[in-house]
């Protein structure tokens, strides 16, 4: 489609998704995705991502991995607690 929505034209939830992504982008999952729901899941949500990151940044505290990760202290620590 040579036409597309303009940042205006789009909906509150794309008009936030474009301000992150861009708009160009927000066209291309228009065009390829029009019409899906899913749902975007935080880090904590991806046991092995988040395993995986903190055993590459095992000299990183706990403090400094919940805030890259954004999530609490107490979710590092039982991550931890049970995995390591």
């Amino acid at each position: 489609m040579k036409l597309k929505p303009t940042y205006s034209e789009l909906t509150p939830d794309l008009q936030i998704m474009s301000d992150v992504i861009g708009v160009d982008n927000v066209q291309r999952l228009i065009e390829e995705l029009g019409g899906t729901n899913f749902y975007i899941p935080k880090y904590s949500k991806l046991d092995t991502f988040v395993k995986r990151y903190i055993t590459l940044n095992k000299g990183l505290s706990n403090k400094k991995l919940c805030i890259d990760l954004r999530v609490s202290e107490q979710y590092i620590r039982n991550v931890k607690k049970i995995f390591f």
